[in-house]
């Protein structure tokens, strides 16, 4: 009988350890006084990691109420995160995973997969925060906990997101830390965006061509991506001309449509993006804005992503306003 409770107990601490492994500096602090919720934790973490996911879930919910510490808190928001991520949903697993970052905890991961969220959709101040948060959590890690490769990842997609908001003499600095470390075969690629946007031709052709060598599938993009650039093409890095009778038109359309607009009408809203995209032809997102009220007037926020030909666009568009507009309305850009 005594074998059967020492083989039950070795199999909790060895199932304990495969998760301390995964995710120590935010497991580790988390419900130390309660062994009884670190069991049930351990069990909720071997369904979610057998993709049994509800089951998980469910038990999450159960040991909720014995959240009292802030690293109690940080954990159980991280793996609440984590169970929405293997569920596919990235709204609420970004919505977890911030609020688990609220309590300041000290693993990597969260703050990473943040970071690559906001920089997919190209919110890159966010992104930038979070790439920084997971670089210092990755530098101060304890040893068992430290991840060169993931290190040099971080510092590599940070240059690419201060190259997207033309931030170059940091993103040089940044990319000089990356490849003191283990990287990935596309970070050439990032290299040569970064000096193409400096104008650099002679460092842009020596990443090109170690692109190719490493990784031929990326060369042609790369290549294409960095002549638009160093010819003064590419709309995320210069302005371009815009067809300003379309200005006429989307005016005289927000007149007639003012008050659905004020009211934020979902079919109105829609017409409007169409309207916009309508105009900026080459912007190969979702237009993206919001509308305020703000000291007795509507106001609309444009989003511009950090891209040159956006900014300048939108500031030629809101100079076009007319006046029976602007009495109700003011417009702004924003990042």
């Amino acid at each position: 009988m005594n074998n059967i409770f020492e083989n039950a107990e070795e199999k909790i601490k060895m199932n304990w350890e495969v998760h301390r492994q995964a995710f120590g500096p935010i497991l580790e602090p988390a419900f130390q006084e309660n062994q009884e919720v670190r069991l049930k934790l351990c069990a909720a973490l071997n369904y979610i990691s057998r993709r049994e996911v509800k089951k998980g879930y469910d038990i999450l919910m159960e040991i909720k109420k014995f959240c009292i510490y802030n690293e109690d808190k940080a954990a159980w928001n991280y793996f609440m995160g984590l169970c929405f991520e293997f569920m596919g949903s990235k709204t609420e697993m970004v919505k977890w995973y911030e609020k688990a970052n609220a309590y300041k905890h000290v693993f990597y991961l969260p703050y990473l997969k943040l970071a690559k969220c906001y920089h997919n959709d190209a919110r890159f101040l966010n992104a930038e925060q979070n790439y920084n948060l997971a670089i210092e959590c990755l530098e101060n890690a304890e040893e068992d906990y430290k991840d060169d490769r993931v290190l040099g990842s971080a510092y590599a997609n940070l240059t690419s997101c201060l190259t997207m908001m033309h931030r170059y003499k940091a993103a040089e600095n940044t990319y000089r830390k990356a490849v003191k470390y283990p990287v990935g075969k596309g970070t050439a690629a990032i290299g040569a965006i970064l000096y193409a946007a400096m104008g650099n031709k002679e460092e842009t052709e020596r990443f090109l061509k170690l692109t190719e060598k490493e990784i031929p599938p990326l060369y042609p993009h790369t290549k294409h991506m960095t002549e638009d650039i160093l010819s003064h093409k590419h709309p995320h890095f210069c302005p371009v001309e815009l067809n300003k009778q379309l200005f006429c038109e989307f005016w005289t359309w927000f007149l007639q449509n003012k008050d659905s607009i004020k009211a934020q009408e979902t079919e109105t809203l829609k017409t409007f993006t169409e309207k916009l995209k309508q105009i900026f032809t080459f912007l190969e997102r979702e237009i993206r804005f919001r509308i305020t009220r703000e000291q007795g007037k509507y106001k609309i926020y444009f989003s511009d992503f950090f891209a040159m030909a956006l900014n300048f666009g939108y500031k030629e568009l809101i100079d076009s306003c007319p006046e029976d507009i602007s009495r109700e309305f003011d417009f702004g850009i924003e990042r």
